[in-house]
């Protein structure tokens, strides 16, 4: 087991121990036969769950915590790929894309304010003349830190904070339209329960706050099947 199927394992570990507490006791899973084989359907276990007054304090516990635990992971698998990167260059001498898009962001964030410009082409020659004058590991630890502090100025699991997140490190955000609508509605309720300082307003069913986080879990997955492409032999 890698280091990204450990993180993504404690993700799915927490979002279930959440489902368990706070959406279990509303719904249940219905199994049934159709056309020649079973499927499966959520729904609610009795008429008093159809109340949102029954309901709602449980699911937005769910999805802050859910949100909490989503934006954790990402955070955390990112600065993981950036930790791996530098210490495969370190031990070996290569760098993969991770390490090329890392400096490639950094340089043009810290050159922006010099107003200078960074091409992407000239990001492999720096690293290369780095190299050669025996100052890489100086500029991948500059970058390193860097990106660590640009991480915990930012906070979300919206689709512009997972960009500014998981494109420096070269990891590409499935963009299917039930993963990003999911993601926005995530996103939104949590922000409108925590904005509003607790108070109820109009959420979403136990049901379909469940099936948002299961799509945001999906997206999970996909990010931590890249991230161990990129080390496939080095974990």
């Amino acid at each position: 087991m890698t280091d990204f199927d450990n993180l993504y394992r404690e993700l799915t570990l927490q979002l279930n121990t959440l489902y368990k507490k706070f959406i279990e006791p509303f719904i249940e899973l219905i199994e049934h036969s159709e056309d020649n084989s079973f499927k499966s359907t959520l729904r609610f276990k009795d008429k008093d769950s159809l109340h949102q007054s029954n309901y709602a304090l449980d699911v937005n516990a769910y999805t802050v915590l859910s949100h909490a635990a989503l934006e954790e992971y990402f955070e955390q698998i990112t600065l993981k790929i950036v930790e791996l990167s530098h210490q495969t260059w370190k031990e070996k001498q290569t760098f993969n894309d991770s390490l090329v898009t890392l400096v490639y962001f950094v340089l043009s964030r810290t050159e922006k304010k010099m107003k200078l410009k960074v091409k992407f082409k000239d990001v492999q020659e720096r690293i290369r003349l780095a190299k050669a004058k025996n100052h890489i590991d100086e500029l991948l630890g500059f970058c390193e830190d860097f990106f660590k502090i640009h991480i915990e100025g930012s906070h979300g699991i919206g689709f512009e904070y997972l960009m500014e997140l998981l494109i420096p490190v070269a990891i590409d955000i499935n963009q299917d339209v039930d993963m990003m609508r999911s993601l926005a509605k995530l996103k939104e309720e949590r922000g409108e329960f925590a904005h509003k300082k607790g108070s109820v307003g109009s959420i979403s069913t136990p049901v379909e706050i469940y099936l948002h986080v299961e799509k945001c879990k999906e997206l999970a997955k996909d990010v931590k099947d890249q991230a161990n492409q990129k080390f496939v032999g080095i974990q």
